[in-house]
């Protein structure tokens, strides 16, 4: 399936569509990944910032403190707390 690429969050207030093919995709297995989704993996996709436009919502910035000064910034639906942006 040829882009673009429509999505939203999981509630829907955020939607956002991808105009060009990403980077790359991934599955991550490290054990921060694992933690932060409660599960064995978390999906990952590398865009080009240009190519990914939000069409509804404002997403707002969450910050994660990982210990050992590691952190890791995401934007995030404020409702449903779906990771859009990382």
């Amino acid at each position: 399936m040829p882009a673009p690429y429509s999505g939203s969050c999981l509630c829907g207030q955020i939607k956002f569509e991808l105009r060009l093919e990403p980077l790359t995709f991934y599955v991550c297995h490290c054990a921060t990944c694992q933690r932060r989704t409660g599960g064995a993996a978390l999906p990952v996709m590398w865009v080009r910032r240009a190519d990914l436009h939000v069409l509804e919502g404002e997403p707002i910035m969450l910050t994660f403190d990982f210990g050992r000064g590691r952190q890791r910034r995401s934007k995030a639906c404020a409702r449903c707390d779906t990771r859009l942006l990382g």
